[in-house]
């Protein structure tokens, strides 16, 4: 029984410690690119598309920013998503309310800690990767 209750406490403490280490803390990853064939002379037309995620204690910010070839940044907030880790292969960051993430561009999107670098795995509707994010800490 003590034993059963080390491990539960020791599991409690490395999850908190795995939290603590991304609290208050902005990850972004390039997520896509997009290029509109316009009428005219239109330099700005290309965008590049990112996905910001800002940690809370319980709460992950999801953010979507574009930053057209002229270098002006368009951000939309997709929603907040309650989140908490699971410890399975690598710690896996579980967003609630996965009804919330639908037709966005968090949708399918499994995040998982590797090595203190936070990734982002797209997945198909049989859970397969169809493509990786990778994630960096924004230090600004």
């Amino acid at each position: 029984m003590k034993t059963v209750l080390y491990i539960c406490c020791l599991f409690m403490m490395t999850s908190l410690e795995a939290q603590s280490a991304i609290v208050g803390k902005t990850y972004t990853a390039h997520i896509g690119s997009s290029c509109e064939e316009v009428i005219g002379d239109d330099s700005c037309a290309g965008l590049e598309i990112y996905m910001e995620l800002y940690f809370e204690e319980n709460n992950v910010d999801v953010i979507e920013v574009s930053i057209n070839s002229c270098d002006e940044r368009i951000s939309e907030i997709i929603d907040g998503f309650p989140w908490h880790w699971v410890k399975n292969k690598h710690w896996t960051i579980v967003l609630g309310d996965l009804e919330r993430t639908k037709y966005t561009s968090i949708e399918n999107i499994r995040l998982t800690m590797r090595n203190g670098k936070l990734i982002g795995e797209k997945l198909n509707d049989k859970g397969n990767v169809v493509q990786e994010y990778n994630f960096d800490e924004n230090t600004n």
